[in-house]
């Protein structure tokens, strides 16, 4: 099992945009089984809170199932459950490495690991629906 946590600040916009977006990816590989896929944040501000609806509406308008959650924030636990924590910026890894400060991370560039050029992904402005498009 490949286990897989997205992170961002709020865990209501990318992260969980992240994570439906590779399940549905995994799913239409036939590969579901091999993988746990979650999302996490780095603040508390939203942590309760579901999906932001321009996410949803976003991810939906692309054919990718969204069901009701609760945004969560990322505990020490999660660095020795998951194989990959990825974060969408560089701010969430700073946070991150706050949370998890005895913890060894490797860093590489997008470039080498998603093959394409990103600087992170930037948080959407309210009401902006280019911006969920743009994390699409």
């Amino acid at each position: 099992m490949i286990n897989v946590l997205f992170i961002c600040h709020g865990n209501i916009c990318r992260s969980p945009m992240a994570e439906y977006i590779f399940r549905d990816m995994v799913q239409r590989q036939g590969l579901a089984e091999r993988f746990h896929i979650a999302s996490a944040a780095t603040s508390r501000e939203e942590i309760g809170n579901d999906i932001y609806p321009p996410a949803r509406a976003e991810l939906r308008a692309h054919g990718i199932p969204v069901g009701h959650r609760a945004a969560v924030q990322v505990t020490p636990r999660d660095y020795d459950a998951y194989d990959w924590l990825l974060t969408m910026d560089e701010n969430n890894a700073r946070n991150l490495r706050r949370i998890l400060p005895q913890r060894i991370f490797i860093r590489q560039s997008p470039q080498q690991f998603m093959k394409c050029d990103i600087r992170g992904l930037r948080i959407p402005g309210q009401n902006h629906h280019k911006s969920f498009l743009s994390i699409y």
